[in-house]
């Protein structure tokens, strides 16, 4: 039976993707994530959380050999540096945003994660307009998405920003009077608060920074086909609901 032009490229397709999903043709890629709960994290040396979840989900899905293990855990800089120069990097939970679009490719999103600046009630700090932050001691984690949004959308000089390669750090400066306002979402909040011991409801939002989604960050040279295969396997995976029992499982740990 001869097949069409139309009917055929249909066939090809189909070969394609299914030969791509195999694990002799998948390449080996270097997974570099950070500590931030329920995302992903370690717990006796080992990776997990909702997006490590899912992706070794999808990993399962497309037919690869690599798991938990071959996950690497880092500071967000070094991760973030290496994502950028390294050719088959996934670089995750990270907020794809104007600044970083076109430095990676994306597959998600997980979820949407908005940012805000915090401070003490206690302070009584506020904000009427953006140029008002620059009245203030900021505390950023470096190279995060807050850091970046501060300097690239509201005009920060980087030396002008109290950095550390420690999340918490920020929380720890704006608690004891060092810093102003520190950056976090609303959940990163909760798990600070927690992780110095003190009560989450003294401090208060004063400005919303961002609104952007958290996605898989591909390294730009890896190729489209590779992308799409994962983003075929995360939107089966969500339509199936693992997505939603991710979120129940971590959110109430």
């Amino acid at each position: 039976m001869r097949l069409s032009a139309s009917l055929l490229g249909v066939w090809l397709m189909a070969v394609a993707v299914t030969t791509l999903g195999s694990t002799k043709s998948l390449p080996t890629f270097q997974f570099l994530t950070e500590e931030w709960r329920p995302y992903n994290f370690t717990k006796d040396n080992v990776p997990q959380g909702i997006a490590v979840d899912m992706l070794i989900r999808m990993l399962d899905k497309v037919g690869s050999k690599q798991g938990r293990l071959d996950i690497k855990v880092y500071p967000w800089a070094r991760a973030y540096d290496l994502a950028l120069h390294t050719e088959n990097a996934i670089l995750f939970t990270t907020t794809r945003n104007k600044a970083r679009e076109e430095l990676f490719k994306w597959v998600g999103p997980i979820f949407k994660n908005t940012l805000h600046l915090y401070a003490l009630k206690k302070n009584k700090i506020k904000i009427n307009e953006a140029t008002d932050l620059h009245r203030y001691k900021i505390a950023t984690y470096i190279d995060d998405a807050a850091e970046h949004t501060l300097i690239n959308l509201y005009g920060f000089n980087i030396n002008n920003l109290n950095r550390s390669g420690q999340q918490v750090d920020g929380i720890k400066r704006v608690y004891y009077g060092r810093n102003d306002l520190f950056a976090a979402g609303p959940d990163t909040l909760n798990n600070l608060s927690k992780e110095i011991g003190v009560d989450r409801g003294e401090f208060e939002s004063v400005f919303l920074l961002s609104s952007n989604d958290m996605s898989y960050a591909f390294h730009s040279a890896i190729p489209d086909e590779y992308v799409q295969i994962f983003q075929k396997a995360f939107d089966e995976l969500k339509s199936e609901g693992v997505l939603d029992e991710l979120f129940e499982k971590y959110l109430e740990l």
